[in-house]
């Protein structure tokens, strides 16, 4: 895969990471709960920050779903053989 092909999916784990970060800062500095992207607490959901998502990951999900759009009946470890 060029670096071209790559780029996408290095934004959007950026800017993800960037999500995490602030999100992990907010709990520290609160020290019990942050803000969500819906603008209500974390606390009111009981959850805790998402670990951010790896270029990879968005890689695979926008592979996976163009397989299954072409009918791909593989399970999933056949699948990820393909990705690589």
């Amino acid at each position: 895969m060029t670096h071209a092909e790559k780029e996408p999916y290095t934004k959007l784990s950026a800017v993800d990471k960037l999500r995490f970060e602030g999100q992990l800062a907010e709990l520290k500095k609160t020290g019990s709960y942050f803000t969500l992207e819906d603008g209500t607490k974390s606390t009111d959901k009981l959850t805790r920050p998402k670990k951010f998502q790896t270029a990879f990951m968005y890689f695979k999900n926008d592979f996976m779903e163009e397989l299954r759009a072409q009918g791909c009946k593989l399970d999933t470890n056949s699948r990820m053989k393909l990705a690589s």
